[in-house]
């Protein structure tokens, strides 16, 4: 009998934990941010040198406008929005090439040397330039690094 009643919880619990996961997952497919997209926006080179076009921004992949820039100019922009392919008529910028890019939304990047001090592994503790979001500017800047955490 106790066999029986541990197994019923068990299974239980494994199809709320599963309905959890399913419903999480579902929803952050359903969010308009998931769904990357151009923004309108200015980066700033190394060289001082400013260039406005559109920014893709994916906040599903944060890594991916962390550590380079792909830019669209207004012709190309006009296609995407028609819903061709523009991948190959973007430009592309790593953060090293970068001082830092803001969007016509008010939101600001910069670049910034990035350590994770809990890093398991040393390799991973090595100091990587990343574009992170300004949080706070002001005497002291705060700058926001945005992850996606793997849930098992």
């Amino acid at each position: 009998m106790k066999g029986i009643v541990k197994k019923i919880t068990v299974g239980v619990a494994a199809m709320v934990f599963l309905g959890f996961t399913v419903s999480t997952a579902v929803a952050q497919l359903r969010t308009p941010s998931s769904v990357g997209t151009y923004e309108k926006g200015t980066i700033t080179l190394e060289s001082a040198e400013e260039i406005d076009d559109y920014i893709y921004m994916d906040m599903m992949n944060p890594q991916d406008f962390q550590k380079r820039v792909f830019l669209i100019d207004e012709e190309a922009y006009a296609a995407f929005t028609e819903g061709e392919e523009v991948d190959e008529k973007a430009t592309k910028y790593d953060s090293k090439d970068l001082q830092g890019y803001s969007l016509e939304n008010g939101k600001k990047f910069k670049r910034a040397s990035y350590v994770n001090l809990f890093a398991k592994r040393k390799q991973d503790k090595i100091p990587k330039p990343l574009l992170l979001e300004v949080a706070a500017e002001g005497k002291v800047t705060v700058l926001k690094n945005i992850t996606i955490r793997k849930v098992l």
